[in-house]
């Protein structure tokens, strides 16, 4: 079932969410058990981008240190 649309727009660095009125029909435990599962893997996807921003903060701070 498919239950929203994740929406980015690169130009701006913004995003938002759409659910389907399908799923926000559903029951309130079901709701929340789905959402608590999005936002574990988009926490995850978070933090893995969150490292990987640090690894280049740390390439581009050593390149300006040796010139």
């Amino acid at each position: 079932m498919k239950a929203g649309d994740l929406k980015a727009d690169y130009e701006c660095g913004e995003g938002s969410i759409r659910l389907t009125p399908e799923f926000n029909s559903e029951n309130s435990l079901l709701k929340m058990d789905v959402l608590s599962d999005w936002i574990y893997d988009l926490q995850e996807e978070y933090d893995k981008a969150r490292l990987e921003l640090h690894e280049e903060w740390d390439k581009a701070r050593k390149v300006v240190q040796n010139g």
